[in-house]
């Protein structure tokens, strides 16, 4: 006799076989030009257009695996090292990123909006989170004692002298947004510092009182540092947009200088200019 639940069972697979492999051709068809071979570009970069294409377009999922190396290869017909070179493209460009033992991934393409004020008003990432309803969390990475040797804060003149150096890092619903350092000009007391693991330094400054005397902020774009590039996760030369701040604040001013490095794909910054249409 004949299992009729076998073969129904093979029928269904057959189908599911049939129509995956359906799909795949309809995708291969789509973001493989038939003269993907022939075109006078390099391999490696009509890899990565096809990659980004799909990326782009939802096929390949934000935080799912793309396919492996070996299986990529063998679909655009290349080798594992125009193909790897494909991928290192697109995670300087920010689209994806390696996770050891795991895989290549699709990065989150939304942007962290960090707002700013016409008049530069003093405030920071936190009121951004809130606003978006996102989670922020700080994380005090040191607190020592040294001069400023940052080129970026040059143009702020800042005094030949000891300050207390600040490290920390910000997480927006837990992705690393902000490497920070600041420099605040001592003397500083204890519970000041101890008030710097859970917030920022312009948060303690309000809660005591203290009015800003003066308010600088320079933007610009700058490879990562050697800390930034660890603590952020980027690689060597990924651009990143940077921050440089400085205010004073108080009777008797206590003067911070800091630079606040982000990677591009991961934050924006909006400036509001409707305070300035009157003035």
């Amino acid at each position: 006799m004949v299992n009729t639940a076998n073969v129904k069972a093979k029928l269904r697979r057959s189908r599911s076989a049939q129509v995956k492999r359906s799909n795949l051709a309809a995708v291969s068809s789509v973001s493989q030009p038939s003269n993907f071979q022939h075109s006078s570009r390099p391999l490696h970069e009509m890899v990565r257009i096809t990659l980004q294409e799909r990326i782009r377009s939802g096929f390949y999922g934000k935080d799912l695996a793309l396919p492996s190396v070996p299986a990529l290869a063998e679909e655009f017909g290349v080798s594992a090292i125009t193909l790897k070179r494909a991928l290192r493209d697109l995670k300087m460009a920010g689209l994806v990123r390696s996770v050891a033992g795991l895989g290549t991934f699709v990065r989150e393409q939304e942007r962290f909006v960090h707002d700013m004020s016409a008049a530069l008003k003093l405030f920071g990432s936190k009121e951004d989170a809130l606003r978006s309803s996102r989670s922020l969390r700080i994380k005090l990475l040191s607190v020592s004692k040294s001069e400023i040797h940052e080129p970026a804060l040059l143009p702020f003149k800042p005094p030949a002298q000891i300050y207390l150096r600040v490290e920390k890092m910000v997480f927006i619903d837990e992705i690393p947004l902000i490497f920070d350092r600041a420099f605040i000009s001592q003397p500083v007391d204890e519970e000041f510092v101890e008030a710097l693991g859970s917030r920022f330094i312009y948060e303690i400054v309000r809660e005591r009182k203290m009015p800003i005397v003066s308010n600088r902020i320079l933007i610009d774009a700058a490879p990562a540092n050697a800390d930034a590039q660890a603590t952020l996760g980027i690689p060597d030369g990924y651009p990143t947009l940077r921050r440089c701040y400085h205010f004073a604040a108080g009777a008797k001013p206590m003067r911070v200088y800091g630079i606040a490095t982000s990677p591009f794909d991961r934050v924006v910054c909006s400036l509001d200019l409707s305070e300035s249409i009157h003035t």
